[in-house]
């Protein structure tokens, strides 16, 4: 063999000491030491070409099938696929062997079976300076440094991917329970149950009554009702007391809740506001100049001295608006008084409109809190309320002045009998049923029913809010089947390579065996140990 030169005996120690070889250093280990040639690759060509003629020609045995998968089939993520190498072409001679193949040989040596030649004459090529080793070493060497490591990594990878994916899909399940969670208590605040969502939000509208009315038996306590004549009472004296008179009578103040405890029907007194007719400009009426204080007498001046006071009447003028017909201008062409016409016909429908609703509506309690403008115009009034009675009760807290005022005691005793006889007690019964009234007007459910009441597009955003909710769901519910599909085809692919990583691990390890041996025949049997590391 190539490299086989004469070597000095060794002794009994030196013959039983190992030769271990790194596996990823096993090729270098070779051709360092000149027991393969370095130009074995060149060597291997032409037994390739052999090597696929003599595959052409084999019988149908199932040895010979199951040899043939061990290197023709191909491994996912594998950069270099196996071929088929020395200790294949021994494999086969047997099986052809077992397969009823003859074995003899004519008078030169050769076998007469042809498929036995064919590969006798492989494996002598192989064996014609150690080439097989060159060939054997390469690819164990890049099964162990690339092959398998590869494989290795792209099962973690995979494994990796499928965990990712399933914890994904159960964020996902998470995020659709929580939409259809989130759904449900909206709806169930809302009093919705199913089905049509819009007529069952329109048909909540039904139980704004029974809030008001609420509000109103709250006002007509006796109570509060004391706390409103407190009040009035109250403020009466405090403006006796200091000579002045009141800005306005409490009752007026007080007007939407005086009106309410009274269940009066007579529209409530608004606030002054010109007529609408009157806002609108009209067509401007004629004026009469009278020209006989510019041509009189006096002269120029009119008979007006500048240094007279001005007159206390003004002085009718009087012109002329007959067209001459000498000018330019087509003021035919300028409607002014039909314009006017118009703005006023219109302002007068209105006018007349605000007139009717006012006589004609409902001024029941009901509709007064129904009514944006006076609904605000009572919560108004039931702050103002609020604020008079916290400032009396903190001052009758602390210990102040009779009355919370700094009053002369003769004052004082002359209050009204319902101002003396409050007590911090009393005032705070007033404010309980205030608040109470306040919560209800201001809470999140009426100011909802009453949006739902007034605006379509409001009903339409608590529609759309609620659906939003069951689309998200359905979304992540897509969601989470895709990122399960996708996670049992990464544990599936696992779970078809992983028997491929142990197939290449066990042959890796067979080969290393092989090779241990033929590196062992090459230093005259001396063991040999080739150290695949965490293989």
């Amino acid at each position: 063999m190539w490299g086989s030169s004469a070597e000095a005996p060794l002794s009994a120690a030196e013959q039983n000491l190992p030769i271990d070889i790194h596996a990823n250093k096993l090729l270098d280990f070779l051709v360092d030491r000149r027991k393969v040639p370095s130009t074995w690759r060149k060597s291997v060509v032409p037994i390739r070409n052999m090597i696929e003629a003599a595959i052409q020609d084999l019988p149908e045995t199932q040895g010979i099938k199951s040899l043939m998968n061990t290197f023709s089939s191909a491994v996912p993520g594998q950069q270099h696929p196996p071929t088929f190498n020395y200790f294949h072409a021994l494999r086969m001679v047997d099986l052809l062997k077992q397969s009823g193949e003859p074995e003899t040989k004519t008078l030169f040596g050769s076998f007469t079976s042809k498929r036995m030649q064919a590969w006798a004459d492989i494996l002598k090529a192989y064996e014609k300076d150690d080439v097989y080793l060159g060939e054997a070493s390469n690819e164990f060497v890049n099964m162990i440094q690339y092959d398998i490591p590869a494989l290795r990594k792209a099962i973690d990878r995979h494994a990796k991917a499928a965990t990712d994916l399933d914890r994904r899909a159960e964020e996902h399940r998470n995020s659709a329970d929580s939409h259809r969670k989130r759904y449900t208590q909206e709806t169930k605040s809302m009093g919705v149950h199913g089905g049509d969502a819009r007529a069952q939000i329109l048909s909540l509208t039904t139980s704004l009554p029974q809030y008001f009315e609420q509000v109103t038996h709250m006002i007509k306590s006796p109570s509060f009702k004391m706390g409103v004549d407190y009040y009035a009472s109250f403020t009466r004296f405090i403006f006796s007391a200091s000579g002045a008179s009141p800005p306005s009578e409490p009752d007026t103040i007080l007007q939407c809740i005086h009106q309410i405890i009274n269940e009066d029907a007579t529209p409530l007194v608004e606030m002054p506001e010109q007529s609408v007719s009157a806002l609108v400009i009209s067509s401007p009426a004629p004026l009469e100049i009278d020209w006989s204080i510019v041509d009189g007498p006096e002269g120029a001046t009119g008979g007006l001295d500048p240094t007279d006071e001005a007159p206390s009447q003004v002085i009718p003028l009087e012109i002329s608006w007959e067209d001459e017909g000498n000018g330019e201008i087509d003021w035919g062409a300028i409607e002014v008084a039909d314009a006017g016409a118009i703005e006023i016909v219109a302002s007068d429908e209105q006018a007349d409109s605000k007139r009717d609703t006012k006589e004609d509506g409902d001024n029941s309690p009901n509709s007064i809190f129904e009514t944006s403008e006076t609904r605000t115009r009572v919560m108004n009034e039931l702050y103002l309320l609020k604020a008079f009675l916290l400032q009396r009760m903190g001052e009758m807290e602390s210990g102040g002045e009779s009355l919370g005022l700094a009053l002369d005691p003769t004052q004082t005793h002359s209050a009204p009998e319902i101002v003396q006889a409050q007590t911090a007690s009393s005032i705070r019964a007033m404010l309980e049923l205030v608040d109470g009234a306040l919560g209800i007007l201001g809470g999140k459910k009426v100011k909802s029913l009453l949006e739902i009441k007034s605006s379509s597009a409001y009903v339409d955003r608590l529609v759309s809010g609620l659906q939003q909710h069951l689309d998200q769901a359905a979304r992540q519910d897509v969601l989470a089947h895709d990122a399960e599909i996708k996670r049992d085809q990464e544990r599936a692919w696992n779970a078809a390579t992983y028997p491929t990583l142990e197939a290449m691990t066990a042959r890796a390890k067979a080969m290393a065996t092989d090779l241990e041996g033929a590196v062992s025949r090459l230093y005259r049997n001396r063991p040999t140990n080739i150290m695949l590391g965490n293989l």
